[in-house]
This record gives C-alpha cells, structure tokens and sequence, in this order.
C-alpha cells in the first residue's frame, strides 16, 4: 500500500521585486553540494511505504521531512490520520502528514506545494546496478530509490523556496494589477516566470535545456524499426483527444508519453 507523505509549502506574495535570475542561479549553483548531501541523507532511509516492517523508517522519514522545514522557518504540524489494520488484525500508525505553512496572512494569495517522501520497494535483485538506498554519482547522474520519484523533487521545491527567502525574492504587487492601468509600469512576477519558461521549449517543442538531449540515448536502428509497427493512428488519435494538430507529424515521435508508475 502506498502511503503518500504529504510535505506542504504556502508561501505569500507580498511587495513587488524584480526577479534576479542571476543572483539566484549563483545562489543555487553554490550551494549545490549541500542540495546533494541532502538528497543522499534522504535516500538512505528505507521508506517503503509497501513494507510494513519498514514503518519504523516512514514514520523517521516524515520527522526529517518536518525538521528541515523548521529549520526553514515554517511553521510545521505534524497531522495524525489514524492507524492501518493489518490481515492478521494488527494495526500500525500510519505515517504523519507533514504541512509547513510559511507567512500568516489570510488577506494574501498563496502556493500549495504537494509531496511525497515514501518509496517502493528496491533490492539489487530487482535489476539495480547500485545499491538503491546509497546515492551513488555515475557520471554526474544521481541514482537512488527517491532520487527521481519523489525524495528530490520535494527537496527542490524546498531548496528553491529556501532560495528565495535568502535572497529576499519571494514578492510580488500587494494587490491585483489590470494591465490597462498597471501594464508596462511594473515588473510581474507572471511576467518573469513567462520569460523562464520560454527558455525551456521551444514553439515547436524541442527542449532547449543545455546538454539534455545529448544526455539522452539516439535510438537504435532496431528501436527505429519497432516504431515503424506500432498500431497507432495519428488521425485517429488526434479525433479521440478533440485536436486538429499534435506536436509531432510521424508515429515515431509522436505516441503519448506515459508516466511510468
């Protein structure tokens, strides 16, 4: 049974401040191997949320997940939502969800940030090439049992929000501005993440992202030739979904891409 841990981050925007992506890219960059050493210390605990007999190592989980808020300067609560009943009768304390609220005004907008911090199970026998609860570096990869789905995750939405705080960034208007009034007098928050996000992906959707796509495997002729059989119609296909034009033109390319569970 997968139990979801849930760390929750609510953030305020307050005054307006320009977005200095500079600074921040330098403040990240140099404490990067703290962001690591937080990662590996993660991946160590074994928290298996399908293994009963880890429960022990969930319950761990969730209080370094809250004390790395504290730290953080949330205001964290711990939330008790009762017990699991076992087959054989017995019952265990379900893992805590964890909340982290961060500035206190009701009258501001704020974020919601959602999480998980257990795992499913690994073993070497599973297919591992390293042991998956020890973060191992291979070729600037990182490799663990919740380096990707979803110990890391979490942390980067936590070390970003620490970023910003640090660097007093966290800010926005003190009110709604309509752009025929405020348009082309402030610096928008919307406005900066837009420019961020245009750097990502280009309008025909290649992803921009420096050295990404030669981190990724070309395909082999064999995989080439196996494409070329998929029963998948892109006509078909774009009548079911409602859409007049997908973001690829060949079947090769263009089968959804599903998110492995």
């Amino acid at each position: 049974m997968n139990l979801p841990a849930l760390p929750c981050v609510l953030l305020l925007i307050t005054t307006v401040h320009a977005f200095q992506y500079t600074e921040l890219a330098k403040y990240i960059d140099s404490h990067q191997e703290e962001y690591v050493e937080a990662l590996r210390d993660w991946v160590a605990i074994e928290s298996d949320s399908s293994n009963v007999l880890k429960r022990p190592e969930l319950h761990r989980m969730m209080e370094v997940v809250a004390e790395k808020l504290r730290l953080m300067g949330g205001a964290v609560e711990l939330v008790d939502i009762g017990e699991q009943q076992l087959p054989n009768g017995q019952k265990l304390a379900l893992p805590k969800v964890v909340t982290a609220v961060f500035g206190s005004d009701p009258a501001k907008h704020t974020v919601c940030v959602y999480g998980h911090a257990d795992v499913q199970p690994a073993k070497l026998e599973d297919g591992w090439a390293t042991d998956p609860y020890n973060l191992t570096d291979i070729n600037g990869n990182l490799y663990g049992r919740g380096a990707s789905d979803n110990k890391a995750p979490v942390l980067a939405w936590m070390h970003a929000v620490g970023a910003y705080r640090a660097l007093g960034m966290v800010k926005g208007p003190k009110q709604d501005l309509h752009s025929g009034v405020y348009g082309g007098t402030v610096i928008e928050p919307m406005t900066d993440l837009i420019g961020i996000l245009d750097t990502l992906i280009s309008p025909g959707g290649k992803i921009l992202v420096p050295g990404i796509r030669e981190a990724v495997a070309p395909l082999s002729d064999e995989e080439w030739r196996m494409y070329q059989d998929i029963q998948f119609d892109l006509d078909n296909y774009k009548d079911k979904i409602g859409v007049s034009q997908l973001m690829y033109a060949n079947k090769v390319r263009a089968p959804p891409r599903k998110r492995a569970e």
